[in-house]
This record gives structure tokens, sequence and C-alpha cells, in this order.
């Protein structure tokens, strides 16, 4: 158990879950939601039993560094929630310190598995006839699946308290809309002539590791782009909790008001205005002269080409 001090009403966790995928995925979307529902009762179910409703988002991410299939749940919860009584959401704000990360990792194993299995039987029901994967359909067979997966470690990172909260979930957000692999990122298209194609070079960079030049045949580089690809209309943030599509209305006057804030629009400041407060300075001023520049001329440099491209404003 770890405990984790609090100097906020809101403070916010981050949780990384991840786990081993099999064929099914592809084929199956619904196995995507099993992993928003699976992050989403570990927390419920722990902060439920300690009689509190918990405010939690959570990101969905499919790609590693290495733009392999790689996915996992960036998870934000509140430490605490509205109390439960009865389970009746009263307006009393409870504190909850104390996340026993052991166990919650042992719940999630256990429900995301579940989850899992859940999804691929209604698939078999509805598609009797599914190949490769109606091998699922013995009795047995999806269970001896499964089990090797409740038996061995699973990476989850479970952080302490964060300060910047506000930072967090803007860049959570901001991650979950990038692309898997950022263009500066492509270091060459070339054509090999003894391998007999158009091969991708790339670069990658783990975790406390140098970084990786990866080269592959132009359609094993979009194979890896195409796979991240979800579902039309797939909602990669969710919300849960108080942030419940069904609850938040009822209840966000009084999450409001224990946190003691109120509704407000954020105002979008112009380009220059957002310059001035990030520099420091006015980025439209000459810093010999003080005068006003005016543009005249627009640059973007190609990393294929090595050189600047100029445009006119129009």
């Amino acid at each position: 158990m770890k405990r984790i001090s609090h100097h906020h009403l809101f403070i916010i966790y981050v949780l990384l879950y991840q786990i081993p995928y099999g064929c099914f995925w592809i084929k199956i979307d619904s196995c995507s939601t099993a992993f928003f529902v699976a992050a989403s009762k570990t927390i419920l179910s722990y902060s439920k039993e300690r009689h509190f409703l918990p405010a939690i988002i959570c990101a969905l991410h499919t790609f590693g560094r290495n733009l392999k299939f790689n996915p996992h749940i960036h998870l934000l919860s509140t430490t605490g929630g509205l109390y439960l009584k009865n389970n009746q959401v009263r307006k009393k704000w409870k504190h909850s310190a104390y996340l026993p990360f052991v166990m919650l990792h042992k719940r999630w194993r256990y429900l995301l598995i579940d989850e899992l299995k859940k999804s691929i039987r209604n698939y078999l029901k509805k598609n009797p006839n599914c190949g490769e994967l109606s091998v699922f359909s013995h009795p047995g067979v999806l269970d001896s699946f499964f089990s090797p997966l409740l038996k061995i470690n699973w990476y989850v990172h479970d952080s302490e308290e964060l300060d910047y909260k506000n930072f967090t979930v803007s860049y959570i957000g901001r991650y979950t809309k990038r692309p898997p692999l950022g263009e500066s990122r492509i270091l060459q298209v070339s054509k090999i002539v003894q391998a007999e194609g158009i091969w991708v070079t790339f670069s990658y960079q783990e975790r406390n590791q140098n970084p990786v030049r990866w080269s592959v045949p132009v359609e094993r580089f979009m194979e890896l782009l195409i796979q991240h690809i979800l579902p039309d209309n797939f909602r990669q943030i969710r919300y849960y909790g108080i942030l419940a599509n069904r609850v938040k209305t009822s209840l966000k006057e009084i999450f409001l008001k224990l946190l003691k804030r109120k509704r407000y629009s954020l105002e979008v400041l112009p380009w220059r205005e957002r310059q001035k407060l990030y520099r420091g300075s006015d980025p439209l001023l000459c810093p010999k002269c003080g005068k006003q520049m005016k543009l005249v001329e627009i640059a973007t440099f190609s990393q294929k080409a090595k050189s600047l491209t100029y445009f006119q404003p129009p």
C-alpha cells in the first residue's frame, strides 16, 4: 500500500495499463472498449468499497514508440470523491489518500480478462462462422487461452500526486490525438536495389535507451501506421464516476461548490498575445529598432529535400 499526501481537493493520478494481445483484437472492435470498462471498474469498485464516487478520465493509446501495436489506458482519477451513503451521493467530499496498488493491479488484470472474454463470446454469438476465431467457441478453449495471463506480471505504472493538474489533463488530450509517428522522425525514403523496393527509415527512442534507426519496406511501414486507425466515431477519451454523462449534469453543481470554483468560459487569446505571455516580449517587434515588423515571406524546411521552400503571404 502506498500513501499519497494530499494538499488540494482535486488530485490526479496517472495509471498506465497494458496487456499482451491476440489475433482477436483486430477483428473485434469491442475489445478496445473492454479496456475502458475494466480500467474504470478497477477504480470505481474500490472507491465504492470506501464509500465515495471519484472523477475519472480514461484515454486509450494503441501505439508505442516503435509503432508496434501496444494498446494501453491512461487513467486519471481524483483522490477521494463525493461521499456515498447507501449508494446515494451526498453533498460532502470524502478524502482517500491511500490506494492499495498491489491489490488494484490484480483486480485490473482479472477485470480486463473477464471483459475480453465477454467481448469474444458476444462476437462469436453474432458471427458463428468467423474463421480462425471459431476455435474459441469450443468449451474451455477461451479460458485456457487467458489462464496463462493471470500468472504473469503486467506492466502497470502508478504515479504519485501530480502538482500540475491542468497541464497533465491537456497533455493527455493532445497526446491522444497526435499521430503515431511525427514527420521529423522519418529520416529517409529510398529505393534499395538489392531489396527490390522502397524502404523507409525512421527513428525512435525507448525510455532510458539510445536512439534506434529502423528500416522497413514501405508496405510494412504503412501496415504499422494503419493498425492504429480506430473505428469510426470511436471515443478515445471517456469519462466515469462524477464525470459520467448520465450523472454529471446533476452532480456538477455539487462538485463545483465543494471545489469552491465558479463556472467560467476560457477566453482564447490571439497568437500575438499568447506569445507575449510565453516569451515575455512582443514577437512582432524588431529586437533592434523596436518597430513593428511585417510578414514578407514564409519559409518551410523539407526534411526530404534538405532545403528551404519560400512562399509569399496572401
